[in-house]
């Protein structure tokens, strides 16, 4: 059996990640950030509303589940972080879905796994 979502690259795993903008505004400047990192493992640099990108995140270094976060600006220039799955590593390979919505003056962000929505 094939697994199409996972790009081997020198024994290197990837993951599927599809991110989707239902928010009421541009978002720019965003990344995602594995718990316990520093630097961002995806930067988006601008996701129109009401649009979504596919990208790849590297998880063969991923040895137990790990959490993780979407890393945003507000107005001010202050950075806030949203959790927007809590289990991702390297055994963990189905494409993930994450959508971005607003909740009041922050976002929140829904994922869907295996085609189930959380």
């Amino acid at each position: 059996m094939a697994i199409t979502n996972v790009i081997s690259n020198s024994s290197k795993l990837f993951k599927d990640v599809i991110v989707i903008n239902k928010t009421n505004t541009n978002l720019n400047n965003i990344h995602l950030s594995y718990e316990g990192f520093e630097r961002p493992v995806l930067k988006i640099l601008n996701l129109p509303k009401g649009q979504q990108l596919k990208k790849s995140l590297l998880i063969d270094y991923l040895e137990k589940p790990t959490k993780l976060f979407l890393v945003y600006n507000v107005n001010d220039g202050e950075e806030k972080s949203v959790l927007a799955y809590d289990s991702l590593w390297h055994d963990d390979l189905s494409p993930l879905v994450l959508t971005i919505e607003n909740d009041d003056d922050t976002l929140k962000v829904n994922y869907t796994l295996n085609n189930i929505e959380h």
